[in-house]
């Protein structure tokens, strides 16, 4: 690792560290009982097996899931200079092919080409951290929203509060971003991956270990 990868590494770990820890303080906010954290997971696996749910074990997965995180993104910065084509001249769809195989791939060759074990891993550790970051910090505003904004309403008047007009747009508004925040998260994480890689090897970053 170079470096200035080393403060990288520390802003994308507050970064991560940050949006877990919105996601579950406005969980705690909208629901302490955690009704709003028994999914299918936890209802079908996790309580079967008579493990303990509560905010202790929240907190614990959750340090746990930082710390894979952030140790994939250390992953990523140490290893991702060596994906880089030893020759200059690549333009940026070539280099980011390149980046995936190893070797020059055509578009039409890629669905047909066998991706080699290492460079997937490293690419998809942080296109997994990309999908991560903003998905938390919408999932934390959703929360402070349903809290701040919904749960009035529904207290106010339980039998209606389905068909006020505060809710429906609600309810819209959240399944769109269900599928748009974490689909365009990913889609801008593998743009400006490459853009940004592209840019520091026409500057001269050959690949490195």
């Amino acid at each position: 690792m170079q470096p200035g990868d080393w403060r990288k590494l520390l802003v994308m770990s507050l970064l991560i560290a940050g949006g877990r820890a919105a996601d579950e303080v406005s969980t705690f906010l909208l629901d302490p009982k955690l009704g709003a954290e028994v999914n299918l997971f936890v209802t079908n696996v996790w309580m079967r097996l008579g493990l303990p749910w509560s905010w202790t074990m929240i907190a614990a997965l959750e340090t746990l899931f930082v710390a894979a995180l952030v140790l994939g993104e250390w992953y990523y910065l140490r290893n991702y200079r060596s994906l880089f084509p030893t020759e200059p001249g690549y333009s940026f769809r070539r280099f980011a092919l390149f980046c995936w195989y190893g070797r020059d791939v055509s578009v039409e060759q890629a669905s047909r080409t066998v991706l080699p074990r290492k460079r997937p891993l490293v690419l998809g550790a942080y296109l997994l951290i990309a999908v991560v970051i903003p998905t938390s910090y919408w999932a934390g505003a959703n929360n402070l929203g349903l809290h701040y904004l919904i749960d009035p309403i529904i207290r106010a008047d339980p039998v209606h509060a389905r068909l006020h007009w505060a809710v429906g747009v609600f309810d819209v508004v959240q399944n769109v971003l269900l599928l748009v925040v974490p689909l365009g998260s990913l889609l801008g994480g593998l743009l400006w991956m490459h853009w940004r890689s592209y840019r520091e090897y026409q500057a001269g970053a050959g690949p490195s270990t």
